[in-house]
């Protein structure tokens, strides 16, 4: 499965979150993934978009790979692992157990890192 979430912002200010989720089917695999999402981005799911218009501006994104085999459970698991890091800083792309992600910040956020990683992450996780 690949499932992202970007902060996104209109030209006249309003900002929203969209997330997708694809499926890769019955393709397995453990730790590093042997594709990178833009070379086979799978099929789409669901979606949420949350802010229509031309001239959208991505603000951060955050990327989630791993096999559909994956449990929600396991995903959420390595998510608090990965944040419990504290030497981790954005942008980065980062393997833990089943798990590979990728978090990149296009702008200074209101927030923490760590509260826009949070936030892309739930938001996200609710395709699930």
């Amino acid at each position: 499965m690949y499932l992202w979430s970007r902060r996104v912002r209109r030209p006249d200010g309003k900002r929203a979150i969209h997330s997708r989720l694809t499926s890769h089917g019955d393709r397995l695999w453990s730790g590093q993934p042997p594709f990178l999402p833009e070379q086979d981005p799978g099929e789409l799911v669901r979606e949420r978009i949350e802010l229509a218009g031309d001239g959208l501006r991505v603000l951060s994104s955050f990327e989630l790979l791993t096999s559909d085999a994956t449990d929600v459970d396991e995903v959420i698991a390595e998510f608090e692992d990965l944040v419990a890091d504290e030497r981790l800083a954005p942008p980065f792309v980062r393997v833990t157990g089943l798990c590979w992600f990728r978090y990149a910040l296009h702008y200074r956020p209101r927030l923490t890192w760590h509260a826009d990683f949070r936030s892309l992450f739930a938001r996200g996780i609710h395709l699930l």
